[in-house]
């Protein structure tokens, strides 16, 4: 809910009228029905309602940055290094999707490190949260994934590297699969099918991102450490990761904890780990936001 003390009711109103007019236009021009219309004709409303399209979003884009933080999160930005991240909100990417990132960190990354108009990428774009947030936020996006679930997500499997037409951007965001913290499928599990395997595409990943991020700009990556509690030479921890970016040239600039608030832990979660004081089976509360620059 939208707070009075964040925006005002005329702001507020502004916003909504150019969403749902925007919305309109995208609709008219998904819409429009090519196999009744001349060839002339089709050409002629679809340059006009685009024309007009692009005119509202112009109008939108003059907005501030932290207006429309504001309308969309309904408080200020967060100003620590520790995000205490209540939920999810089902507005931005599919809620289907399973693993799906809160919009919340994807909305003060994109607030804090990128500009108007900058070329944002997500190559793992999952849901498709970090898609709707930059459209949102006013930010030229382009997102890709191994199994799209959406026609906006681009099918494209980042092992092969980025697609040609990804270059100089700048910002990427990564959020790749937790390992085996979360079943994505076949295809989605090759990434992580062992540690070797799943670090070395890290590195891959890394070493990519770089060739096609432009100086100055800066990567987000988001993980967690995996910990297998019977085997500790399985388990994969941030700074393993981490050296994976440095060791290819980024520079580490910012490091954030994201602690979701709403845990997925219950009593007998913590009693046992309490039971079981010689295994050190610690609770994950939190995932690590990695911002690097190049």
């Amino acid at each position: 809910m939208v707070k009075e003390e964040y925006i005002t009711e005329e702001l507020k109103e502004r916003i909504e009228a150019f969403n749902l007019s925007m919305s309109g236009k995208r609709y008219a021009i998904e819409h429009l029905d090519k196999e009744s219309m001349a060839s002339e004709e089709y050409k002629k409303a679809y340059a006009d309602l685009r024309n007009d399209y692009l005119s509202l979003y112009r109008e939108y884009s003059q907005i501030p940055d932290i207006d429309l933080y504001h309308y969309y999160m309904g408080r200020n930005p967060r100003a620590f290094d520790v995000w205490s991240i209540s939920g999810n909100d089902e507005r931005y990417g599919s809620p289907e999707f399973r693993g799906k990132i809160a919009s919340e960190i994807v909305f003060n990354c994109i607030y804090w490190f990128t500009n108007k108009f900058d070329r944002v990428v997500d190559p793992m774009a999952g849901g498709g949260v970090v898609h709707d947030v930059c459209k949102a936020m006013v930010r030229r996006v382009k997102s890709y994934d191994i199994s799209p679930t959406r026609p906006d997500i681009r099918q494209w499997d980042i092992r092969d590297g980025y697609p040609s037409d990804v270059v100089n951007e700048d910002f990427i965001f990564l959020d790749p699969p937790y390992y085996k913290k979360i079943d994505y499928g076949e295809q989605g599990n090759e990434f992580s099918k062992d540690k070797i395997t799943f670090l070395r595409n890290i590195l891959n990943l890394a070493v990519n991102s770089y060739s096609v991020l432009k100086s100055g700009g800066y990567l987000a990556f988001i993980m967690s450490n995996y910990v297998d509690y019977e085997d500790n030479n399985r388990s994969i921890y941030m700074p393993e990761m981490i050296n994976s970016f440095t060791k290819c040239g980024f520079d580490i600039y910012r490091m954030i904890y994201c602690q979701n608030q709403s845990s997925q832990y219950r009593g007998f979660h913590v009693k046992h780990t309490l039971d079981n004081r010689d295994k050190h089976r610690f609770l994950t509360l939190q995932k690590t936001l990695v911002i690097f620059k190049k």
